[in-house]
């Protein structure tokens, strides 16, 4: 039987934590997936890491012939899926409960037209060790037209990180590269568009802050590229609005800054085992 599930790990110099994201699928209890992680002509070990877990018949690598952006490395691998659903994991994050896919899966095949299920997070620093909890305050079915403004007029992904979306949703839609800061956000919009997400409010993924995460580079443009967001997708702004996005893009910038900030303040820490203790202050993405 054919699996039903693709997770997707794309990735450029990620042997410090690309094999933290692969066992984190393989100790999942749902075990139909298939594994594709697309290496973008990586110039660490990522290649050895990887081939470490290719005598999985569910596992399988390809090296890209060149560089891509980052937003073209995650479409190759879009292209790849030929599953009912898929996920998109950073090779820095993992899954941080063995039944992420299975909660995930089961709330997909219960609803037939649902596009995409989102979780709680959990932020941790390299060593895996929890800087903060994200709980995005919301359970359940929730108006995609809602989130997107919201998302909009905070500078913030209310939708947060997919634990699993339906192919046929994605269709012929992919990350935008002249978007870099809000590809996720324009995607999270566009596969759910007119319809609903669904929203499990449990820890599902672990999302990690480290120095060569490229959220602190991305950050620049914030405010003119959530002005093309709202008005790719139909989201009228007023100037109330338009203020409310400039207050809102300064108090993220300088919050995402802070956990730049301390995790380079963390970086020589050694890796250890994650810790389950779990500090309820809000993060930014």
């Amino acid at each position: 039987m054919d699996p039903a599930i693709t997770i997707l790990i794309p990735v450029r110099n990620g042997e410090d934590f690309l094999a933290e994201a692969i066992e984190s699928v393989i100790a999942q209890t749902y075990p139909d997936w298939t594994m594709l992680i697309r290496d973008n002509c990586s110039e660490d070990g990522t290649r050895r890491v990887a081939a470490r877990y290719l005598s999985d018949p569910r596992i399988r690598l390809i090296v890209g012939d060149s560089s891509l952006s980052m937003a073209g490395n995650f479409n190759r691998c879009l292209n790849e899926v030929r599953t009912k659903y898929y996920m998109v994991l950073c090779h820095d994050d993992y899954l941080c409960s063995p039944h992420a896919i299975a909660a995930a899966h089961d709330v997909m095949e219960a609803n037939e037209c649902l596009p995409t299920v989102y979780c709680d997070l959990i932020y941790v620093d390299r060593a895996r060790s929890p800087i903060a909890t994200r709980h995005f305050g919301y359970s359940g079915f929730t108006n995609c037209a809602v989130l997107a403004r919201s998302s909009i007029l905070r500078m913030r992904n209310s939708f947060g990180i997919p634990a699993l979306a339906r192919t046929a949703a994605l269709g012929q839609l992919r990350y935008d590269e002249t978007l870099p800061y809000v590809i996720d956000l324009d995607l999270s919009i566009a596969t759910a568009k007119g319809g609903q997400v669904y929203h499990i409010p449990e820890v599902l993924i672990a999302n990690r802050y480290h120095t060569k995460n490229h959220t602190g580079v991305l950050l620049g443009g914030v405010c003119r590229q959530m002005r093309a967001l709202a008005q790719r997708h139909g989201i009228p702004l007023s100037p109330s609005d338009r203020v409310m996005m400039r207050l809102s893009a300064l108090y993220t910038s300088v919050a995402k800054q802070a956990f730049l900030l301390y995790a380079k303040h963390v970086k020589n820490r050694p890796l250890g085992p994650f810790r389950r203790n779990v500090h309820n202050a809000d993060a930014t993405r």
